[in-house]
């Protein structure tokens, strides 16, 4: 029987006390089953991203529900989630796309290593082919774990019921029994920023997955976004095309919003966004919590933004510059890893100017 190579998973979901801690105790029992004794290589931690009472038990539905599994949940307190808990783990796993939002706020560097359950226990689909982009996950899909809070016991069972399924899949992941690749999940302790190749292992059997490029236009860009669709999907990503498609006025914003709200949410890693200059749609996208899109139009600019301000999105001008130049820009911005160090001090303080409404700067 092999040893599990993921040693720090977080659960985590809202108040910490339904959905959150009745995964960790059947992930713990799952991985019991599978690893035996092996299992306690694995620590599973819990916490909620809007706790309401730290130190709460979990409810009484969630108790009796795993009570009738022969798990108990008698030593679980709710505690809030903090950006400790985000550098400690390896891979952290939300119950919903709100959870996952909420964690990217708190630390935009955990995008490596946060996911939907639902998501990333999903089988991977097969890649887009270069005359068809298309996303990896359909954005409208529902891979939401139902909160089932004040809803009765039978929505607990419920719920219960569906994690059982995604967790018993993870730890099928774990093992590497399982014949699709997962996401490459970086570690990012203190040993791994001492050591930035460092990669926490999952066994995979086979290539890493491809990553996922958001991408939308205007009317002025929607050529040039074609053009440079086709380089990503070469490059090995998969894209959702938010459009435009042809050369009718549109409005940025549209296409910006939808593309930044993709890459906010985790959906897809980074976005490609082409209007006239490439201004008005790095302004728009940047009104979205967690985004830094830049408008880079020559080379320098694409390596610098995403190595200085680890930028996650890309805006282009198509009236600025030629098709060649564009997809040079495209392929050094997707190549150019995040320099952290000093960097990453600098991009936390930028996040922290996301003030919620109604709040003022120190």
């Amino acid at each position: 029987m092999n040893t599990p190579a993921l040693r720090r998973i977080l659960l985590l979901c809202t108040g910490n006390t339904c959905r959150s801690p009745m995964a960790a105790g059947l992930l713990r029992a799952a991985l019991r089953d599978r690893f035996g004794e092996r299992a306690d290589k694995v620590e599973v931690r819990t916490a909620g991203v809007s706790v309401a009472c730290p130190g709460e038990g979990a409810s009484s539905h969630a108790v009796q529900v795993l009570s009738e599994r022969g798990i108990s949940l008698a030593g679980h307190r709710a505690r809030q989630l903090t950006p400790a808990d985000l550098g400690w783990a390896e891979l952290v796993l939300t119950m919903t796309r709100a959870q996952k939002a909420a964690v990217l706020r708190l630390d935009p560097l955990a995008a490596d290593r946060a996911f939907v359950l639902r998501e990333f226990t999903a089988p991977a689909p097969a890649a887009a082919g270069p005359d068809q982009a298309a996303c990896y996950a359909d954005a409208d899909a529902d891979v939401d774990v139902a909160d089932p809070i004040g809803r009765g016991l039978d929505a607990y069972r419920a719920a219960a019921r569906d994690l059982e399924k995604e967790l018993a899949r993870l730890v099928e992941l774990i093992a590497g029994e399982e014949g699709s690749v997962l996401p490459a999940i970086t570690a990012v302790g203190a040993e791994a920023r001492a050591r930035p190749e460092h990669t926490a292992g999952i066994t995979q059997q086979g290539p890493a997955p491809a990553l996922s490029l958001a991408v939308g236009a205007d009317h002025a860009g929607y050529q040039m976004k074609h053009e440079l669709t086709g380089i990503a999907v070469a490059m090995g990503y998969e894209v959702v095309d938010f459009g435009a498609s042809g050369p009718a006025s549109v409005d940025y914003p549209d296409f910006a919003a939808k593309v930044a709200a993709t890459v906010a949410t985790g959906r897809c890693r980074f976005g490609l966004l082409v209007c006239g200059t490439g201004i008005g749609m790095a302004i728009a996208a940047n009104k979205i919590r967690g985004i830094r899109a830049a408008t880079c139009n020559d080379l320098f600019l694409a390596r610098m933004a995403r190595k200085h301000n680890n930028a996650n999105v890309l805006c282009i001008g198509a009236r600025v510059i030629g098709a060649g130049l564009a997809g040079e820009v495209l392929r050094t911005f997707l190549s150019t890893p995040f320099g952290g160090e000093r960097h990453e001090r600098r991009v936390r303080k930028i996040c922290d100017l996301e003030l919620p409404p109604g709040k003022e700067p120190c």
